[in-house]
């Protein structure tokens, strides 16, 4: 596919892929959403900012495509949790803090910084917040989401920020709006998928149950579903992901040791349910992985895997790493 590319190489095409390899599941939603994120980034003075709002369960990969987008377009991001907002004034963090947060992080250019990304994770839980703190902070962040001006005036700096350039992107869970649904699975296996719906459904949702009233939501122009992975996908991410610390793990292996790491299916199954009976969805994929080779890379640092093998890892070797097979 051909589409248009800037004079930094990147393009839409280039960013829906670019988040499609480290991302999976969500091929829709990612779509629009590199479509949102990549119009922003091109838009010029005056020309419409659209804000996003990400909905779905921990561990479905909101945060991995922000910063997926983050690292293709090479622009400065700061993410904060927003139930932890407070008003300024007020001991904690406020928008001006996130405002400065994301001024560090693009080096201290006003410029650049004005083009980035503010994630504002767990905002469902904004509404749940002190009573006494919620309404200015939901005021405060209605002004930035319409793109109003900050100044910034603290013993460090002192200048005024434009927030009308910033994709701002808003994430949460949204539980009580979620509906567990049987679906009909593979070898008649009922699994429990969450249907979140379209744009408008969820909106309609979200009202409904008391997050957010109609006139909070209006100004956030896009709603994207993330729903529950099912196994084969999660299978895909173990195995596929670049951003899957097993698939970085058998480059690095046969590159640096000339040793093919091997996952037979037993394996897979072993964490794909471990995965599943963690809260948080497949956020500890990676740490599970590490922690299941760590023995054998051990093993190999010390020599005792010779090159041109196979080690094969099993369902055995994630309840005892020390449980591996050289072929």
């Amino acid at each position: 596919e051909e589409s248009e590319i800037d004079e930094n190489g990147v393009s839409y095409n280039g960013l829906r892929q670019y988040i499609k390899e480290r991302v999976f599941g969500h091929d829709e939603a990612i779509d629009k959403l590199a479509q949102k994120i990549y119009m922003n980034y091109t838009a010029k003075d005056n020309e419409s900012i659209e804000s996003i709002l990400l909905v779905g369960p921990t561990g479905t990969g909101k945060t991995e495509t922000i910063h997926a987008a983050r690292d293709y377009l090479n622009i400065p991001s700061y993410e904060v949790n927003a139930s932890n907002l407070v008003p300024q004034g007020i001991k904690g963090m406020s928008i001006e803090d996130v405002i400065v947060g994301l001024y560090e992080s693009a080096g201290r250019n006003l410029k650049k910084a004005e083009k980035g990304i503010i994630f504002l994770d767990e905002f469902d839980k904004l509404p749940d917040a002190d009573l006494d703190l919620k309404q200015p902070v939901k005021n405060i962040l209605l002004t930035f989401t319409g793109g109003g001006n900050f100044p910034i005036d603290n013993d460090r700096y002192n200048f005024d920020f434009n927030s009308s350039r910033i994709t701002k992107i808003y994430a949460g869970v949204f539980q009580r709006i979620s509906e567990k649904v049987k679906a009909l699975g593979f070898n008649s296996i009922q699994e429990l998928n969450d249907v979140l719906g379209t744009d408008k459904e969820i909106r309609k949702k979200i009202i409904e149950k008391g997050y957010f009233t109609a006139e909070e939501l209006t100004r956030i122009t896009t709603i994207l579903g993330y729903g529950e992975l099912n196994r084969d996908t999660k299978k895909e991410i173990l195995l596929g992901s670049k951003l899957s610390e097993f698939s970085k793990k058998k480059a690095r292996y046969k590159r640096q040791f000339k040793i093919d790491l091997i996952a037979d299916d037993s394996y897979i199954d072993a964490i794909l349910d471990t995965i599943d009976k963690d809260a948080q969805g497949m956020r500890n994929i990676n740490n599970y992985v590490i922690e299941t080779i760590d023995t054998a890379e051990q093993e190999i640092l010390k020599g005792n895997v010779p090159k041109n093998k196979q080690l094969v890892l099993s369902s055995a070797t994630v309840y005892d790493p020390k449980i591996f097979e050289v072929k």
